[in-house]
């Protein structure tokens, strides 16, 4: 497999290459994440720069908001569609807002009607084999509501 890097616009947040701004523009590109393929324009629109950025914003004051965010950042910002939960804990860590149990947050947030998290797939047998999340539209709303606020 051969990774390529996916270089986004800065205005329209397209793929560079699919970008109208492409000749034109002196604001350039900025690496998003390496893909299979440089054509992917699934890329999602996201303005903010890092995870701190957006934690500072939403404010969020429950383990279950903090996980929330930190998922909803690292799947859209990845051009993903999930994210593990030691994934999210890492970002938070860094932030100085690690979760004691993330996997109860995330349970908190399937639990939720409707669901604002969906386990996609488990890699292992055992209770606490890895597991494969994705933020559901529900949950993404859900973010954008707290950055209005």
């Amino acid at each position: 497999m051969i990774l390529c890097p996916v270089i986004i616009c800065r205005i329209c947040r397209t793929p560079i290459e699919n970008s109208p701004h492409r000749e034109s523009s002196p604001h350039g590109g900025e690496f998003i994440h390496d893909e299979e393929s440089s054509d992917d324009s699934s890329a999602t629109s996201y303005e903010y720069e890092n995870l701190a950025e957006l934690f500072d914003v939403t404010n969020p004051d429950t383990n279950k908001d903090r996980v929330l965010v930190a998922a909803y950042w690292l799947q859209t910002r990845n051009g993903s569609d999930s994210f593990r939960g030691y994934e999210v804990n890492k970002g938070l860590k860094d932030l100085g807002h690690g979760v004691s149990n993330v996997t109860d947050a995330i349970n908190k947030l399937k639990a939720q009607s409707p669901s604002l998290v969906i386990q996609l797939k488990k890699s292992g047998k055992s209770k606490q084999a890895r597991k494969t999340y994705k933020v559901t539209n529900a949950g993404e709303d859900a973010v954008r509501q707290m950055i209005q606020q």
